[in-house]
């Protein structure tokens, strides 16, 4: 959800908007690749819940640079949902990342250096939104 990681990543900032994807939740349950304990943000099914984020207007050529970053296809795999758009309220169909089985467990946690990164967007994000990520505990 960080623009400036996001500029980093595919070498320009996209158009970027809100967006709420309705009936899934998230969860830090996505294990790291090397620091024990610590949880990458992963969504998964939730009848009633919501996920806010952030919908970036990228190329089929940049999603494929975004794959190797989210370690696509061992790590999280990609994942068509519909996503209402916070300027508009227009259903629109996205591109998430979503972990991979093998790669989810339970009691994981984010580092603080994570959060910062989902933080990033909160000027986007709805106040509620705004105050629930800060009130994560993390693993540091």
């Amino acid at each position: 959800m960080d623009a400036e990681r996001m500029k980093g990543r595919i070498g320009r900032l996209p158009e970027r908007v809100s967006g709420v994807l309705r009936d899934w939740r998230l969860e830090f349950n996505k294990a790291s690749r090397g620091i024990p304990g610590a949880g990458f943000a992963n969504i998964l099914p939730c009848p009633g819940d919501e996920v806010e984020g952030i919908l970036y207007a990228v190329t089929e050529e940049e999603l494929e640079r975004l794959d190797r970053y989210e370690g696509v296809p061992c790590h999280y795999r990609r994942r068509q949902v519909n996503v209402e758009r916070g300027d508009t309220g227009e259903l629109v169909t996205a591109v998430t990342y979503v972990a991979a089985p093998s790669k989810v467990k339970d009691g994981l946690k984010p580092t603080r250096k994570y959060l910062l990164h989902l933080l990033a967007a909160k000027d986007c994000l709805s106040q509620e939104h705004g105050r629930r990520l800060p009130a994560v505990k993390t693993l540091d």
